[in-house]
């Protein structure tokens, strides 16, 4: 074969190698639009559903916490395979239930903002997903504080926890709610900050994220005269504190998870910036979060 063969041969391999090229790479780029679109696309009942919980999310306060893209993934993928959303309510049960309870005449009496919660804003949300056919296995856990000096007493702890199951005993939608004592029924036992955080603490909070955190905590205690304590006492509660909510976030999203993969959503009572210290070990988690119903509802106004 002459050289002029040859070359005009090479010529027509190398054109034939460029457009295989780019129909390769026009392929590809088509295969990424489509399965990029594949997993925008959501089923009309998840768009239903977030669509109203992110009504009810503004609604919550001004500049409240906006509900994450992931929450809308996890509801499309649990209504796609049949199973259910899993939700989890943490009912903070703070030393103020103490002096509620005295005031109150020596017992728990519905405040009108529980109420509210029980009869109303969790029969809500419950029926907006089963109307749009999505199953919800909702838990509420009763929390006392991580450390012993902050916990409410056994007997109001547990006479409140029973006055709100009491609320809920008669309303058909919340048949599907397990209300949970969070130690007695889910740790088996108190509260264990993360080894990590507590032996390396400055390695993972900031200095000014424990000042603010001993600001705050400094204010609630000035309602509690007789539970004062010294800077460095509440600097090492401060820290205490912080690395059992490192270490509860690390449960509650990893392997031994009481949630399917550790997938849920959380519905916070108290304002979501509290669930801050939760990023410590899992920087994602506050994507679970969304903030859909009033906050505080056991404090008295």
């Amino acid at each position: 074969m002459s050289y002029k063969k040859k070359k005009q041969q090479k010529s027509i391999v190398n054109q034939l190698s460029y457009r295989v090229g780019l129909v390769k790479a026009a392929l590809l780029k088509f295969w990424s639009q489509f399965n990029r679109k594949e997993k925008c696309v959501r089923l009309p009942q998840t768009q239903r559903v977030m669509e109203t919980l992110r009504i009810l999310n503004r609604g919550v306060r001004k500049n409240n916490k906006r509900v994450d893209g992931w929450v809308d993934e996890y509801v499309n993928s649990c209504a796609l395979n049949g199973q259910p959303v899993e939700v989890l309510l943490q009912w903070c049960t703070a030393l103020g239930l103490e002096r509620r309870k005295a005031q109150q005449g020596g017992r728990f009496i519905p405040l009108p903002a529980e109420r509210e919660l029980i009869e109303k804003e969790m029969p809500r949300i419950l029926n907006l997903f089963t109307q749009n056919s999505i199953e919800v296995t909702w838990f509420v856990t009763f929390n006392r504080s991580y450390v012993q000096e902050r916990r409410l007493p056994a007997e109001p702890f547990r006479e409140y926890m029973d006055m709100i199951r009491g609320l809920a005993q008669d309303i058909p939608e919340l048949s599907r709610v397990v209300f949970l004592d969070w130690e007695a029924d889910v740790l088996g036992g108190e509260p264990k900050p993360s080894p990590a955080v507590l032996t390396n603490f400055d390695t993972f909070i900031s200095k000014q994220a424990l000042l603010v955190e001993l600001q705050n905590f400094t204010r609630m205690l000035a309602a509690y005269p007789g539970k004062q304590a010294t800077p460095e006492e509440l600097k090492e509660e401060a820290k205490l504190r912080i690395a059992c909510e490192a270490e509860e976030a690390r449960f509650l999203t990893g392997g031994d998870s009481p949630f399917r993969k550790g997938e849920f959503i959380l519905i916070p009572l108290e304002v979501p910036e509290r669930y801050a210290f939760f990023r410590t070990l899992v920087p994602d988690f506050d994507k679970r979060i969304v903030s859909v119903v009033k906050q505080y509802p056991w404090r008295v106004s």
